[in-house]
């Protein structure tokens, strides 16, 4: 319920009618062509090697596009509010396991958080565009709130899940990933 409470905040960023800016523009014609050519693992445009970014983002707008049929801007922005909808459940869930009190009271401190995470100004603003942020926001914070679980718990399984995690948001934006973890 909650991720449909975001998916419906960003509908209207879906279905506007262009992209905000030329990036959302650039990342959809490298997922196109991903599709056309069949090379993956090195993003191109125009025949250009992009190498500013890694791939992963460019294949989830690829993998829109094949779903939807279509290389419409609101289906190059569907990534993105799909992540902050997952991100908004991820926050609920992480924070009714870690906050103390009886179960009534997590799920209001939990829903509250988390109400008020998918209402803040620059979430709305990066959920429903065609941008690499809120896909690593994602991962990022999943990343942690595995390194949590894992320091919490004494788990080396934590730690594998939040290392594979880690790797994943490194393929999604690069390097940055490193300081979160740090």
């Amino acid at each position: 319920l909650l991720g449909l409470w975001v998916v419906f905040v960003n509908a209207c960023s879906l279905a506007s009618e262009e992209f905000f800016r030329h990036t959302e523009a650039d990342r959809t014609l490298i997922a196109l062509e991903m599709l056309k050519t069949g090379q993956y693992f090195v993003p191109h445009l125009l025949g250009s090697y992009i190498l500013t970014k890694p791939p992963v983002f460019y294949w989830l707008i690829a993998a829109s596009i094949s779903m939807f049929g279509s290389a419409a801007e609101w289906v190059a922005r569907v990534p993105s509010v799909v992540a902050a909808a997952l991100l908004v459940v991820s926050n609920f869930a992480f924070l009714r396991y870690v906050l103390k009190g009886d179960l009534a009271a997590r799920n209001e401190q939990a829903l509250l958080s988390s109400l008020f995470l998918s209402t803040g100004v620059l979430f709305l603003s990066l959920a429903g565009v065609a941008e690499i942020d809120m896909v690593f926001g994602l991962f990022c914070t999943i990343t942690l709130y595995s390194v949590y679980a894992a320091i919490l718990r004494a788990s080396w399984v934590w730690f594998l899940v939040a290392y594979f995690l880690a790797g994943i948001s490194f393929l999604i934006k690069g390097p940055p990933i490193v300081f979160f973890v740090a």
